[in-house]
């Protein structure tokens, strides 16, 4: 046994597991509603390094808050999370 051993089960368990918290998870989803979100909302990114974080400012919306963070504002969430996702496509993009 070492440190890269792993424990799994059996992929027949496992399946029942999914499909039994998956039934579990939608019986209530005729009472479900979608989240609140306060607007506007901001989303804050912390980056691993200040480059990456310099980039993400050349998403237009995208402020630098210190040398690792970034935050987008936005009053609409649509454009906020297209926001996101653009600095997330480029700074991924660079860092791999």
């Amino acid at each position: 046994m070492s440190r890269f051993a792993a424990d799994g089960m059996h992929p027949a368990q496992a399946r029942e597991v999914i499909r039994d918290a998956a039934h579990e998870a939608v019986q209530d989803l005729a009472h479900a509603a979608p989240p609140t979100i306060e607007l506007p909302a901001t989303l804050t990114v912390r980056f691993r390094n200040a480059d990456l974080a310099e980039m993400a400012t050349w998403i237009n919306g995208a402020v630098r808050e210190d040398a690792l963070t970034v935050c987008l504002t936005d009053a609409d969430p649509i454009r906020l999370y297209r926001g996101f996702v653009a600095v997330f496509m480029l700074t991924r993009a660079i860092a791999e």
